[in-house]
């Protein structure tokens, strides 16, 4: 679970799983990602294990919390406690049983005025190269963004600058799942452990040197889509 929380209070020792004046709450809650606003909520399915590059809006009318990749529904609500101020930002993480961290955060305040003489905002990359999407079991998700695909076996390099830093590929975690069609085959069978095993469908994979073998479904491993 990762919170963020716009206030008007300058503390906040409060939980986030619910509407409270004061307080407008962005949040993951189990499989649904949720706007708790002051007084109303809203929520969209949002289950995906991985990265998320996520952006929050808050203008004088309506809150939007949604993520760069498209991976889960955009929410908005109708919310006017961006005329308020002055407002104070919380960020926080916990996960049950696994890890929940932020890589980054970033706070722009006041982009929907005019902007100052001689201001001129870095452009986008017209392309993105790649997309760390998270790991993934067999029986996951494996549909990349728009405009991406999976990897294919030699395409080593173009995923290189997506894998997590702390990443070591060891006998279970093979490295980057890859496909030579650019989508997932839920066809695979057997891994590198175990030929027959089929419980779920087993993941192709890769690294700097090509091919890594396959690895049965119920592990999971690197997914990466590249534009």
């Amino acid at each position: 679970m990762t919170c963020t929380q716009v206030s008007t209070e300058s503390s906040d020792s409060g939980d986030p799983w619910g509407s409270r004046p004061g307080f407008v709450t962005f949040v993951w809650n189990c499989d649904y990602r949720y706007i708790y606003g002051q007084t109303e909520q809203t929520s969209t399915p949002c289950s995906s294990f991985q990265t998320y590059d996520i952006e929050i809006t808050v203008d004088d009318s309506t809150v939007t919390f949604r993520d760069a990749a498209g991976v889960c529904g955009d929410l908005s609500l109708p919310e006017t406690i961006g005329t308020s101020g002055p407002l104070y930002v919380y960020v926080g993480a916990d996960c049950d049983g696994c890890d929940a961290i932020w890589y980054s955060v970033e706070i722009c305040s006041g982009l929907t005025t005019a902007p100052p003489p001689g201001y001129a905002p870095t452009p986008a990359p017209a392309t993105q190269r790649c997309f760390y999407m998270g790991s993934r079991f067999g029986d996951g998700d494996w549909t990349c963004p728009d405009g991406m695909r999976m990897p294919h076996e030699d395409e080593y390099n173009a995923v290189e600058e997506c894998v997590p830093d702390d990443f070591v590929p060891s006998d279970y975690e093979l490295g980057v799942a890859y496909s030579n069609t650019g989508i997932f085959d839920p066809t695979l069978c057997g891994c590198n452990w175990d030929q027959y095993w089929c419980g779920q469908p087993s993941i192709d994979t890769m690294w700097i040197g090509g091919s890594t073998g396959r690895a049965c479904g119920d592990y999971s491993q690197l997914f990466i889509c590249v534009g």
